[in-house]
């Protein structure tokens, strides 16, 4: 899966970084947050990707100034959420 088990780490990192005005690196570690798979499905199998990893993409677009492709990914989320 490409970055779906960073984009938490990354978009923690970026808030983390934030607090400290570094806003370049933040900047980056959002940018991050936001390349992985953005879809949430029911993980089948193990090595599935959990559909709430997908949160922190939402945030990511979020803390970048992006609200409509936050709102994309989050709808997904509780589309998912609420029919499961």
């Amino acid at each position: 899966m490409n970055n779906a088990p960073e984009d938490g780490i990354h978009c923690l990192k970026g808030c983390v970084l934030q607090t400290r005005g570094n806003e370049d690196a933040v900047h980056q570690q959002f940018i991050q947050a936001t390349r992985g798979i953005a879809e949430s499905v029911q993980a089948i199998f193990y090595y599935d990707l959990q559909p709430d990893k997908t949160s922190y993409q939402g945030l990511a677009w979020i803390k970048l100034g992006e609200q409509q492709k936050a709102d994309t990914i989050l709808n997904g989320l509780f589309f998912l959420l609420r029919n499961n």
